[in-house]
């Protein structure tokens, strides 16, 4: 007996592939002590993806997920930026992204950026990426080692080469070096038009970056700083390490995390929260979470 109502031939449809990008928070930096740039910049937020030729910390792409169009829930994290810490002038490491399922636990999770170093008073974080190390040769307690980043993630920071320097922040594309944040990592998951309409990453020519680090001087973004001044915060949803700033008690902030979604139109439920924003490349459509929530496939 044919069931009620599906017409004869009728196949349900399937699972289906499910690009990802998933970036964590960027790590704040110190605030220059004195006149001397030896603090450190913020390492950017870990940053993986299955979209492009390599993932962060050059590393292999991840596989994409497979949706199987079950009413499973997946949960999305978006990680907050370090900076404004509560002890003075010492910034904060930013926090970790996720994407969970209801049924599977954790699929992929990133670490928040660590935060740079001031000398003589503050470590450099360990994270996704690492903060620059600060450098004051001259001054017992200097910390001239930069924090780590992890394997799939990031790179470490820099290290301070002189004594009135400091290192910049590891990137998802490069380690941090004397001053330069190390550079982001190109992911055209989402077309340069809609990545500017959604204000993520950083967009520079037919490429959109995400995780760099901070530089100790002259600001730090998602390219490892060549675009920003140094009183500027990293920019909003791009993972980017934190400049160091040079205002008295005024740590700068990194930039958020972000995740983006890509998959075909032909599967896409619809059934969302967090208020995603939606965009339709081809026949693909492409969430871009900016705050936490879920998708039910």
């Amino acid at each position: 007996m044919l069931g009620k109502g599906i017409p004869i031939g009728f196949k349900a449809p399937g699972p289906y592939d499910v690009g990802f990008l998933l970036v964590g928070g960027g790590g704040g930096a110190c605030r220059i002590i004195g006149s001397a740039f030896q603090a450190g910049g913020g390492g950017a937020g870990g940053l993986k993806t299955s979209y492009g030729s390599v993932s962060g910390g050059q590393s292999t792409p991840k596989p994409v997920l497979n949706f199987l169009r079950d009413g499973t829930t997946y949960t999305i994290t978006i990680g907050g930026a370090g900076g404004l810490g509560s002890t003075g002038n010492i910034g904060s490491s930013g926090t970790g992204s996720s994407i969970v399922s209801s049924t599977a636990g954790t699929l992929h999770s990133v670490s928040g950026g660590g935060r740079g170093s001031k000398q003589s008073s503050a470590a450099p974080g360990s994270g996704g990426s690492g903060g620059g190390a600060s450098g004051y040769a001259g001054q017992p307690g200097s910390y001239l080692t930069p924090g780590s980043g992890i394997a799939d993630e990031g790179h470490s920071g820099g290290t301070a080469t002189s004594s009135y320097s400091g290192g910049g922040g590891g990137g998802a594309g490069a380690a941090g070096n004397d001053l330069h944040g190390g550079s982001g990592l190109a992911v055209n998951i989402l077309n340069t038009t809609n990545a500017t309409t959604a204000s993520i990453g950083e967009v520079s020519g037919s490429d959109t970056y995400y995780s760099g680090g901070g530089k100790s001087a002259n600001g730090g973004r998602g390219i490892g700083g060549t675009s920003a001044s140094n009183s500027s915060y990293a920019s909003a949803n791009s993972g980017a390490g934190s400049a160091v700033s040079t205002g008295y008690n005024q740590p700068n902030r990194g930039g958020s995390g972000v995740v983006v979604l890509r998959m075909p139109s032909s599967g896409y439920s619809g059934v969302t929260t967090g208020n995603p924003d939606v965009y339709t490349e081809g026949s693909d459509t492409i969430l871009v979470y900016k705050s936490s929530g879920t998708y039910v496939d």
